[in-house]
């Protein structure tokens, strides 16, 4: 087997990252903007994110998660590895298991191919995915901040 060039891995790394994002974040931003407006179900499966009750909206935000990390893997694992994550590419370095001379290429192909998914999202789906549905982005749960709680 021979040894695929940086470029080719990081071209790799690039698309699956875009892959995992505009799927696995587009579901995540297009289950909100389905959602925005609506009231949650009040049964015990119902985690308040949508109107198809909450927990399949969970199920169908994951399950497109899965099918992206899942198909990136299969088109790319030969050829990089299918990092599609820095913390992966970091932890995997971290651990001697990975060049740290292409960590910062590695990271760079994802964080622009996260970036280009996201664009494409929104050029996809409109202005809205960005300010309602925030392309997938993690946040804090309302409540919750980053300061610690005081004890007293």
């Amino acid at each position: 087997m021979t040894e695929n060039s940086l470029f080719r891995r990081c071209v790799a790394e690039f698309i699956g990252t875009l892959l995992l994002v505009y799927f696995g974040a587009g579901a995540a931003a297009i289950t909100i903007l389905i959602a925005n407006g609506e009231s949650p179900k009040s049964n015990f499966l119902s985690s308040g994110i949508g109107a198809l009750g909450g927990l399949a909206d969970w199920l169908a935000i994951g399950m497109a998660f899965a099918i992206a990390i899942a198909g990136a893997i299969y088109i790319f694992g030969h050829i990089s590895g299918c990092h599609i994550n820095p913390a992966v590419t970091i932890a995997l370095w971290a651990v001697k298991k990975f060049p740290g001379k292409d960590v910062i290429p590695y990271i760079i192909s994802q964080l622009t191919g996260a970036t280009f998914a996201s664009i494409l999202f929104v050029g996809v789906v409109g202005k809205r995915a960005a300010v309602i549905g925030g392309c997938g982005a993690t946040a804090l749960f309302p409540g919750i901040s980053y300061a610690p709680r005081d004890f007293k």
